[in-house]
């Protein structure tokens, strides 16, 4: 989807300096643009340098002012330190990276899945401790959870506990920040993003089309994956909404019910 085909600005998305970690591609990617079209500062960063660039410029080229793409790796401390030195004093904080691993408890090794459970939680822990003194009052973190989380499938239970765990954890960081700022996440489900593809590319064992694409939504109740704005405006919403704190927001579709 290109950008003139985004749906209008929603009144519902917050203005202010916005980190998105995670910004080159999917999630993330819409959500830098769409708040940077409602006027908003945004800061975005990536491990991949090229494919942030061409994201941003994609945005708008012109316009470095508001616009600034940050490579770093947000798992290495250096790199973390890098980026909010870099980024200063900001408004709102999204993290969308994350890894994900699968495979079924009496077969795999531990160390195989294990970055799906502690990378997870441990990159939010690292984010959130070192955002702390660069949060503006009134400012929000905001994670990325997924639908694992509470509807597990076939071999996925390591990082189906690490999901479970990052929305524990923002219930809890969220009272402990209170009331200077909020704590909240996304649950996405089937969302059309280069991580679906994937996905969908591994299980099919050979490239995926469109089509593909909209077979693995159909057996959702609203009929269809979701689109990377339909997700990223939830965590825009959570970030604008300034009565919300401690929730993890559902954009699923209504995958879960089933």
């Amino acid at each position: 989807m290109n950008e003139s085909s985004w749906p209008p600005v929603n009144p519902f998305v917050p203005d202010g300096r916005i980190l998105v970690i995670g910004a080159s591609s999917g999630i993330g990617r819409a959500a830098a643009a769409m708040a940077y079209r409602a006027g908003a500062s945004v800061a975005g960063v990536a491990r991949d340098e090229a494919g942030l660039k061409r994201s941003f410029a994609a945005i708008d080229e012109s316009d470095t002012d508001r616009l600034l793409p940050i490579a770093a790796d947000v798992r290495d401390p250096a790199g973390l330190e890098s980026i909010f030195t870099r980024a200063g004093t900001v408004d709102h904080v999204l993290l969308t990276a994350g890894f994900a691993a699968t495979g079924p408890t009496r077969t795999t090794p531990w160390s195989a899945l294990e970055p799906a459970y502690t990378d997870r939680l441990a990159t939010a822990y690292a984010v959130a401790q070192r955002a702390a003194p660069a949060l503006a009052p009134g400012g929000s973190l905001v994670f990325t959870s997924g639908g694992f989380a509470v509807r597990p499938a076939a071999d996925t239970s390591v990082v189906a506990a690490g999901l479970a765990a990052l929305e524990t954890f923002v219930r809890g960081l969220a009272l402990e920040v209170a009331p200077r700022n909020r704590v909240n996440a996304i649950r996405p489900g089937r969302i059309d993003t280069p991580m679906l593809r994937g996905a969908l590319t591994r299980n099919a064992g050979g490239p995926v089309d469109d089509e593909s694409v909209s077979a693995a939504g159909r057996s959702i109740p609203l009929g269809r994956v979701g689109t990377a704005d339909e997700a990223a405006h939830a965590a825009l919403f959570l970030m604008a909404n300034t009565y919300i704190t401690g929730v993890t927001l559902g954009v699923d579709g209504g995958q879960s019910l089933r």
